[in-house]
């Protein structure tokens, strides 16, 4: 992991410790983050089409829609966790 540079090292700044974290899952999310755009464009045009099916329930769309989110920015919810950490650690310094 030492010969990361530049989007690829910062990406590994969001992913949990490297103890934590087995060699599949960095590259699974390595190839998550710096995959295919044809394959994210595909899940935004699905999620963007996605609409409650006959008989579905608001729970069972729910959980289609936030895998799609999932699938189409796999490191967001790392991201928003550490920036809202920084946040409130900032405001707490003070």
């Amino acid at each position: 992991m030492a010969s990361l540079r530049g989007k690829a090292m910062l990406h590994l700044q969001t992913l949990p410790p490297p103890d934590d974290l087995t060699l599949l899952e960095f590259m699974t999310s390595l190839e998550q983050e710096f995959g295919k755009k044809e394959t994210r464009e595909a899940l935004l045009a699905e999620l963007t089409a996605r609409r409650q099916k006959l008989k579905e329930s608001y729970k069972e769309l729910g959980n289609c829609i936030r895998r799609l989110v999932r699938l189409a920015y796999p490191t967001l919810l790392k991201r928003m966790t550490i920036c809202a950490f920084g946040s409130w650690t900032l405001s707490h310094m003070m």
